[in-house]
Formats: structure tokens, C-alpha cells, sequence
């Protein structure tokens, strides 16, 4: 019996690759992200393998504080810590940085748990070799206090490194429990690329665009002096419910509510939304 050729995997996957692409609802779609351009690169890579065409608008721009007294105040007490909160990429790499600038790292503080909010920050965490004690699952912080909880005990002292503009409820629930928090800003955000750059980009043909927080609608809604009339006709998607009701502060109806608060999950719902058969092909010749 002959014996048969066994298929180049490689090749393989390739082929199934193109299958994908060609079957995906998102072929053709011009998806607008509005995060900064190191953000926005893992998802755009994500798009382009749905067959998407992503486009780039950095609504936000985002940079450390200057001359941050907390941070030496917070060295001189770091093991009276029982816990540092990580919220996010950001936060981590602007307080690693402010750590560092102190001659320090992590590492001064001892004994405190290292917690992360989601895989991403945990992630940044171990990139600098910090061990991370726990991950919270829960993006929402009325849900993610929950979590935290869990991991201390009665009257526990918690530092909050975070941007300097930010909602309270986790530091105010953690409070409501006894906690001692310490809330540290490390970076702020500000605008990001030009409203000219936008309306360009707009005036090409946009499909959808993806809000991955609150800062990138209130920046998007400034840039178009909040005329929600320019994105009439655009799907709008939100990363999670807190910014789906900053989009509708702004007069924006999100179309899209991830139901996993990642950037991977608001791609897939995306995927699912223009599945739907009231949804018109995307032209592909549009410039």
C-alpha cells in the first residue's frame, strides 16, 4: 500500500487561516481604535487576523507625573503595606518607573501581596520580576472589590498606585470595610492625536470604533465637539459597562458591550454584532 503524504502543518494552518478571514464578518471592516499606539498594537494584529483593516486615532496621551512627593512618602513606609494594587499596564509600568527613579523596585515592599487586575497587568508585573500574588478577574470595580477582599484581613493598609484622574469606588468601598488605602497617582492622561486626524480618518470611511475607557470617549467627544451626529451611522463598542455609560454621557450609543472587559472580547463581540444579517457588507473600495 502506497504510503500517503502526511500535510506540511505550516501549510496547513495557513490555508485555515485564509478560510477564516474569508468567512469572517469582519473582513473588509474599517475599525478605528482609539487607545495609544502602544496599546492598540496587540488588537490591531487581533483585527488583521479577523481580515479587518485597523486604524489607529490615540485619543489619549499618557505620561508620568512630575515631581511626585508620594513617592518618596511611600518608600519611607512601604512595609507597613499588606497589599499594592495594580490596575492596569499603565500603572504598573509609570510606578515602576517612579520606584526606580527612587533608586528602588518592587521589592521594597517586603512581605505585601502584589495584586493585578486582569492577565495584561499581571503580565507587566512579571515582566519586571515581580512575583504576583493574585490576579483579580473582575474589571468593574464595584466587583473587583470583592475580589481584593478576599486576600486581607480586618484594617489591612492597601496602596493604590494609579492615574491621577480616576473613579473612587474602589478605594471608598475598600474604606467601607476597614481598609486603609493610600491612593498614589503616578501618571495622567491628556489628549492625544489631532481632531484634524480624526476627521480625516472619518471623512475615509470608519465602520466602527472600539472605547477601551472612559478617558478614550470623553477625548473622542471633545475632539468632535460632541456632535454625535458624526459617527451617525458608525457601530460603537465599549469595552465594558462604565464606559458604555461615559459613551452615553457624551451622547453616544454604544452598539457593543464587551461582557469580558478585555480588548479580546471586545473584538469577538464585535465580530458577533456585524454577523447580524441587518448589517450591510463593508465596501471594500471605500477610501
Amino acid at each position: 500500500m502506497a504510503r500517503q503524504a502526511i500535510p506540511n502543518c505550516a501549510v496547513l494552518a495557513e490555508a485555515c487561516s485564509h478560510v477564516l478571514v474569508k468567512l469572517s464578518p469582519l473582513k473588509g471592516r474599517r475599525v478605528l481604535l482609539t487607545r495609544t499606539e502602544e496599546q492598540a498594537t496587540s488588537t490591531a494584529e487581533l483585527l488583521a487576523q479577523y481580515g479587518a483593516v485597523p486604524l489607529l486615532w490615540s485619543a489619549i496621551s499618557v505620561k508620568h507625573i512630575d515631581d511626585q512627593p508620594g513617592v518618596s512618602a511611600v518608600i519611607a513606609n512601604a512595609t507597613s503595606y499588606d497589599l499594592v494594587l495594580l490596575t492596569s499596564a499603565n500603572a504598573v509600568q509609570f510606578f515602576g518607573d517612579a520606584l526606580a527613579r527612587e533608586g528602588c523596585d518592587f521589592s521594597v515592599f517586603g512581605g505585601a501581596k502584589i495584586g493585578a487586575v486582569g492577565n495584561r497587568t499581571a503580565e507587566a508585573l512579571e515582566a519586571l520580576g515581580k512575583k504576583v500574588n493574585f490576579v483579580a478577574r473582575q474589571f468593574v470595580a464595584e466587583s473587583l472589590v470583592s475580589e481584593v477582599l478576599v486576600q486581607l484581613s480586618p484594617g489591612a493598609r492597601v496602596l493604590l498606585p494609579r492615574a491621577r484622574v480616576a473613579r473612587e469606588v474602589i478605594p471608598e468601598r475598600l474604606r467601607a470595610e476597614g481598609c486603609v488605602v493610600d491612593v498614589l497617582p503616578v501618571y495622567e492622561t491628556g489628549p492625544g492625536d489631532s481632531t484634524e486626524a480624526l476627521a480625516a480618518l472619518l471623512a475615509r470611511g470608519v465602520d466602527a470604533v472600539c472605547f477601551s475607557s472612559s478617558s478614550t470617549v470623553t477625548h473622542f467627544a471633545e475632539a468632535l465637539e460632541r456632535d454625535s451626529g458624526s459617527v451617525t451611522g458608525i457601530v460603537l463598542a465599549a469595552i465594558g459597562p462604565v464606559t458604555a455609560e461615559t459613551m452615553r454621557s457624551c451622547g453616544f450609543e454604544p452598539n457593543v458591550v464587551a461582557e469580558v472587559h478585555t480588548m479580546e472580547a471586545l473584538v469577538q463581540a464585535l465580530a458577533q454584532y456585524f454577523e447580524g444579517p441587518h448589517l450591510r457588507p463593508a465596501d471594500s473600495e471605500r477610501r
